[in-house]
C-alpha cells in the first residue's frame, strides 16, 4: 500500500489518473479479506479499483508449471488487460530491494548465466518500479511513521514456495555469516546489467556481418562464427533465439554449439518443437521438423506417417499409437518401448509400412545388418500381417520393426522415448 499512497500523493503534481488492480487468485482462505480491506482503502483514497478473479490452481493444472509462474503470468495478463483497455501508460509495481536480492539468488540455485543474473531495471518499456532501490524494512518504517495500512499475504509463509524458503529460511543463515550479504548481491545484479548491455551491443554488431535472417529462421555463416569468442557465440544464439519467440536454455545453446563444429551436415533437437541444422559451412535455427524435406517413398508404401516429437501419433492401418517424449535413458528398455539419444536420428522420424530391400542394423547381434523381409521370415509373420507392421525410421536408416526388432542406435542420456500406447491387431 506503501506506492499507491506515494502514487497518490503525487498524482495531481504530475497529471496522471491512477488505478489500481488486484488479482484474486482463490488460493487462500482470507484473500476475501485482502478484496475488502482494499475496497476500504481505495474508496477512502478515491482510487478507482479493479478486481479480477482466475483460479490460479486451473491455471496450473493446465500448463503444468508451478503456481508462483502460474499467478505471476495471470498477474501480468490482467494488468496488460487493464492497461490496453484504458490507454497509454504505465503499470507500476513495487517490487523491491528484497525481491531483487531474492529473484537474482533464485536465478542462482536453477542455473542461469551473465543474463540470468542482470538486475530488474526500475524503467522498462511500460513496466516502472520505483521502489526498487529501497529494501522492505525501509518501506515498512515508512509505513509505520505515516501511518499507512496494509495487510500482508498469508503466502508469503508458505514453505511450499521455493522463495520463501529462500527468504525465511536461507537468507537468515547467510546474514549471519556475511551481514552484506544482500548488498553485495544486489551490487552484482546492476554489474550483471551494464555487463548485459555492453554484450548485447557487441553482438548486434557481429549479428550483422555474419547472419541474416530469411523468413521464419536465420542463417549463420560458421565460417566467420567460428573466430567469434565462445561467449559471444553463445550469446549470439541466444539472441537468435530470443528473436524468434524461443525461450533459450543453457542446454539448448550448447547442443546448438556442439553441431557448429561437426565436418558433416547434422541436425540438433531443440526440444521445442524446432531443431537446428549445420548445412554446409552455415549454421540453420530454428526450423520446424514438419518442414524438413521428407524423402518421396515409392508407390508400394501402404501408409506413411511423420512422428509428432513430442506428442502421440496414431498408426491407423496398424491399430498401433505410438507416445514419444523427451526421457532420460532407461535403465532398462522395455519391449513395447525404444530409446533414441538425442544426434542419434534425422528429422523428420517417419512411421511407415516395410518397402522391398529395407534393412536393418540389427542391436541383438551387434549391429549386424539383415533384410526386414528376412527376418519376417525367420520370424514365421504370416504374409498377410506383414505389411501392417510399423517402421520407425529417418530418411537414412530403420530404427525399429515395432513388435518385432530394434537397430543398434548411437550412445546417449538424453533422448526421446518411444512408446507403444495400444497395440491393437500388432499380435503376433
Amino acid at each position: 500500500m506503501v506506492l499507491t499512497y506515494l502514487l497518490k500523493e503525487v498524482a495531481q503534481e504530475f497529471c496522471f489518473n491512477l488505478y489500481a488492480y488486484h488479482l484474486h487468485h482463490g488460493m487462500r482462505e482470507d484473500a476475501d479479506r485482502d478484496v475488502i480491506f482494499l475496497q476500504k482503502v481505495t474508496r477512502e483514497w478515491s482510487i478507482p479499483l479493479i478486481v479480477e478473479k482466475k483460479s490460479v490452481k486451473d491455471f496450473v493444472n493446465k500448463k503444468k508449471i508451478s503456481p508462483e509462474e502460474a499467478g505471476r503470468i495471470l498477474r501480468y495478463k490482467g494488468l496488460r488487460d487493464c492497461l490496453d483497455s484504458l490507454g497509454e501508460g504505465y503499470i507500476v509495481t513495487a517490487h523491491n530491494a528484497d525481491d531483487q536480492v531474492e529473484t537474482v539468488f533464485y536465478r542462482l540455485l536453477t542455473g542461469v548465466g551473465i543474463r540470468g543474473l542482470k538486475a530488474m531495471e526500475i524503467l522498462k518499456e511500460d513496466l516502472f518500479r520505483p521502489l526498487l532501490p529501497f529494501y522492505r524494512n525501509e518501506i515498512l518504517e515508512y509505513a509505520s511513521v505515516k501511518g499507512i495500512p496494509f495487510v500482508v499475504d498469508s503466502c508469503n509463509f508458505d514453505m511450499q514456495y521455493i522463495r520463501n524458503k529462500v527468504r525465511l529460511q536461507i537468507f537468515p543463515e547467510l546474514l549471519k555469516i556475511n551481514p552484506g550479504f544482500k548488498e553485495h548481491l544486489f551490487s552484482i545484479a546492476e554489474d550483471a546489467k551494464e555487463v548485459d548491455y555492453f554484450m548485447e551491443n557487441i553482438v548486434k554488431g557481429i549479428l550483422e556481418k555474419i547472419a541474416k535472417k530469411v523468413g521464419s529462421f536465420w542463417r549463420v555463416d560458421l565460417s566467420l562464427f567460428s573466430g567469434i569468442p565462445s561467449v559471444l557465440k553463445k550469446r549470439l544464439i541466444l539472441t537468435i533465439l530470443e528473436d524468434l519467440d524461443i525461450k533459450a536454455s543453457r542446454d539448448m545453446i550448447h547442443r546448438v554449439l556442439s553441431i557448429t563444429t561437426r565436418s558433416k551436415d547434422v541436425e540438433v533437437d531443440l526440444k521445442t518443437g524446432y531443431i537446428a541444422k549445420k548445412e554446409g559451412q552455415f549454421l540453420i535455427l530454428p526450423i520446424s521438423p514438419l518442414l524438413v524435406e521428407v524423402k518421396d517413398l515409392p508407390d508400394k508404401c501402404s501408409f506413411n506417417y511423420t512422428l509428432a516429437i513430442p506428442g502421440i501419433t496414431r498408426i491407423d492401418e496398424s491399430g498401433v499409437t505410438l507416445k514419444v517424449e523427451y526421457a532420460k535413458k532407461p535403465v532398462e528398455e522395455r519391449d513395447n518401448e525404444i530409446f533414441l539419444p538425442l544426434n542419434s536420428y534425422r528429422y523428420p522420424l517417419i512411421v511407415r509400412s516395410r518397402l522391398p530391400g529395407d534393412k536393418i542394423s540389427l542391436r541383438r547381434i551387434q549391429g549386424h545388418t539383415r533384410k526386414i523381409q528376412d527376418i519376417m521370415i525367420d520370424k514365421k509373420i504370416e504374409r498377410d500381417k506383414r505389411e501392417a507392421i510399423p517402421v520407425l525410421a529417418d530418411n537414412e536408416r530403420v530404427f525399429w520393426i515395432i513388435g518385432v526388432d530394434k537397430a543398434q542406435v548411437g550412445v546417449g542420456e538424453e533422448g526421446i522415448l518411444i512408446t507403444v500406447k495400444e497395440k491393437g491387431i500388432l499380435k503376433l
